[in-house]
């Protein structure tokens, strides 16, 4: 998880270096960087808090050249993973959502939009956690 997107941003930064306006890189993380009652193993956790550590960094040191770093961090997400949790899994994380829903590709695809869309140039270094308010306390 961690070096693809380590890989990517670097090839990204030089692509993007000298052209005009803000430049955007999004990466997608996960809210189990954060949440630590759900199934997601220690070195998925571990890789996800790294590319948020990495988005910060990036923000940070190319906010001067323009270029916009942030990270999206959703929560349960029906994907194809959904495939390969039993049944107890995948109910015991859906029911943790507040909506009792799992999010859909879709509404994490229309954050990307707005991030890379002019209205996202204010943005940069920030994790934007999509949970359903599941963490709020």
């Amino acid at each position: 998880n961690f070096h693809s997107a380590f890989h990517c941003c670097q090839g990204a930064v030089k692509a993007m270096a000298g052209r005009p306006g803000v430049r955007k890189i999004v990466n997608i993380s996960s809210n189990g960087a954060y949440n630590f009652d759900v199934f997601d193993p220690p070195h998925y956790r571990a890789s996800k808090a790294a590319m948020d550590t990495l988005t910060k960094d990036l923000a940070r040191r190319y906010a001067r050249e323009k270029i916009a770093v942030n990270s999206i961090a959703p929560a349960m997400t029906e994907t194809p993973l959904f495939n390969v949790l039993t049944e107890d899994v995948l109910a015991r994380a859906i029911s943790a959502m507040p909506h009792g829903v799992a999010m859909q590709p879709d509404q994490i695809a229309a954050w990307v939009g707005f991030l890379i869309s002019a209205a996202g140039d204010v943005s940069s270094g920030n994790i934007i956690i999509l949970n359903q308010g599941r963490d709020v306390r």
